[in-house]
């Protein structure tokens, strides 16, 4: 990888001096490409090895594994919740603010200031034909559809 990328720069300096020939735009094209195409899997094979890392290391107590379960414990736990110009901290405080606020929210309608009229979209149909079996006719027409389909 460290010679791609010397050939791309090497190529990139030649540029600011003068326009590369077409030869020399198309490798220098090509190795970019390939280039990119090994730093990806070199981040893959990366993530991979930290993955199998962590797989066999998450689960022996290690220090590792506590300091990111405590961290995910302190991101996810709620230290407070304001309401009405208060602080809440205690949890039954909390959960009875929450509960009180989702309460609110249930069934309640809001005000909209756009809204779609269906019966002007659709057309009115006979929903009782969608039972019925398909036709001969039916069927040739929607072979025909999907003949055409696959013959573009």
């Amino acid at each position: 990888m460290a010679i791609s990328r010397d050939l791309i720069s090497r190529f990139d300096k030649a540029q600011e001096d003068r326009q590369l020939t077409p030869q020399e735009s198309q490798l220098r094209k090509q190795i970019k490409v390939t280039y990119l195409g090994l730093a990806s899997l070199d981040r893959t094979i990366a993530r991979q090895r930290a993955r199998i890392a962590n797989l066999k290391d998450g689960d022996a107590n290690t220090v590792l594994f506590h300091r990111q379960s405590t961290y995910r414990k302190q991101k996810n736990y709620i230290r407070e919740i304001h309401k009405d110009g208060q602080i809440l901290t205690k949890h039954d405080e909390m959960a009875q603010a929450a509960y009180e606020h989702y309460e609110t929210l249930l069934g309640t309608a809001t005000d909209r200031d756009h809204a779609l009229e269906l019966a002007n979209l659709i057309e009115p149909a006979k929903l009782h034909d969608l039972e019925l079996p398909f036709s001969a006719e039916e069927n040739l027409e929607r072979n025909q559809e999907i003949a055409d389909l696959e013959s573009t």
